[in-house]
């Protein structure tokens, strides 16, 4: 499986790391074939261009790279969870909806009258 590229040497993106999950802004500074580096704070780390993850064979899981798109995309939807856990509904449906849907529910209970707007 050929990875895709959407990286480029210069290019802004957001990494976390085990300890600061809410992302920290850096810079892309090599490009491969399979891995791109960046550079954050003195130090300059590989992630796997297929799977975002920190190329780190004993702890890839702690840290990930992503774009700002998808860093945006991952917020808005961390929000809009966050308001529709706030209006009392849960569970595991909630994970399979898209972002889109789960903002259309949140915008029907509040306009419902359900509950006072946020």
């Amino acid at each position: 499986m050929t990875a895709t590229k959407k990286f480029t040497v210069g290019q802004s993106v957001i990494i976390t790391r085990l300890a600061i999950n809410s992302g920290q802004e850096a810079t892309v500074t090599s490009v491969g074939r399979t891995i791109v580096h960046v550079g954050a704070v003195g130090d300059n780390k590989g992630y796997r261009i297929d799977t975002g993850a920190l190329n780190d064979k004993q702890y890839p899981m702690h840290g990930h790279i992503y774009t700002t798109d998808e860093w945006d995309a991952r917020e808005r939807r961390r929000t809009v969870t966050a308001r529709i856990h706030a209006l009392g509904v849960s569970g595991a449906a909630l994970q399979n909806r898209s972002t889109d849907a789960l903002e259309q529910v949140v915008a029907i209970l509040e306009a419902d009258g359900a509950v006072a707007a946020f």
